[in-house]
């Protein structure tokens, strides 16, 4: 019976080691494949971060040229009233005051984004 005890404590602190052991490499393989996978998603996350940024960069370039384009076509706009407003001078070479202020006055009703003018007239120093 003393055999059969020392065997049957025997095989239980060998089945605890191997429990024990088990557990171990459980827990080692759980931690190793966890570190894994959140390596995997912080690199998919940083890759994915970087080409948002640059989607987001694309099209704030694209809108700024759009932006610039329209600004360009809009000042020329303005150019060509203000250029309209300075018509050519009649027989006598120069504009009469009533003629340079009547265009004035119809550039400041035509072109809004001008708020205000002056005519200078060239007769006087």
């Amino acid at each position: 019976m003393r055999a059969a005890a020392g065997e049957t404590l025997r095989m239980r602190v060998v089945r605890a080691l191997r429990g024990r052991l088990f557990r171990t490499y459980a827990l080692v393989f759980v931690a190793v494949l966890s570190a894994m996978l959140l390596t995997g998603g912080l690199v998919q996350g940083s890759f994915s971060y970087q080409e948002s940024r640059d989607a987001i960069g694309r099209i704030q370039r694209e809108q700024a040229i759009t932006a610039a384009a329209r600004i360009d076509q809009h000042i020329g706009e303005t150019e060509r009233r203000i250029r309209g407003a300075q018509r050519a001078p009649g027989i006598g070479g120069m504009l009469s005051l009533e003629e340079g202020r009547g265009n004035l006055l119809r550039l400041l009703a035509q072109a809004p984004e001008i708020a205000e003018g002056t005519y200078l007239d060239p007769r006087r120093s």
